[in-house]
């Protein structure tokens, strides 16, 4: 979705120094990123099942930056999933955007801090 693939040709301008992975599964397509284009940032969109956070863990120890979105109704429904925990517990996410469409697509709600011991500090 986020370069919007048509047989495998993106038809989204995502940037030059962009590298976009189609037609694979998310956590074989992050690992064979990390592997092969030494990413400074890996981008990927709903994740939630184990080999994504696997994938994610492996991207976090490797030095690599991630952005990832998660699908939910509110930081309460996201914080009670086994993914986001886990993303939690283990000091890979430092920052929670909460978006809507409220005032269309992409409308920031609420900018979170996560703070060393889990607990969110609201900046917005």
């Amino acid at each position: 979705e986020i370069a919007a693939c048509f047989n495998g040709v993106p038809q989204l301008d995502v940037g030059i120094r962009s590298d976009v992975l189609d037609n694979c599964l998310k956590k074989d397509g992050m690992i064979m990123s990390i592997r092969s284009l030494s990413p400074d940032i890996l981008i990927c969109d709903e994740i939630g099942t184990d080999g994504d956070i696997e994938a994610l863990h492996m991207a976090f120890n490797s030095g690599v930056n991630i952005i990832v979105t998660i699908h939910g109704y509110s930081i309460e429904d996201i914080y009670k999933r086994k993914v986001f925990k886990d993303l939690l517990e283990n000091s890979i996410l430092d920052r929670i955007v909460i978006l809507s469409n409220r005032n269309g697509v992409g409308t920031i709600e609420q900018i979170y801090s996560i703070e060393a011991e889990g607990d969110f500090k609201c900046l917005r």
